[in-house]
């Protein structure tokens, strides 16, 4: 399981080659028959 809690951070300081990275993660757990989800929220202090 990978999980990126601030990506925006991660892309801001890493940037074109942190993508590259995820996108070859991501094609060879597709090929092992594991699925990504995506939970996209923002969260709000009151």
């Amino acid at each position: 399981m990978v999980l990126v809690d601030e990506f925006a951070d991660l892309m801001m300081t890493v940037g074109k080659k942190v993508e590259e990275l995820i996108a070859r993660l991501a094609q060879k757990a597709r090929a092992a028959g594991f699925t990504w989800y995506w939970r996209r929220s923002v969260r709000r202090s009151m």
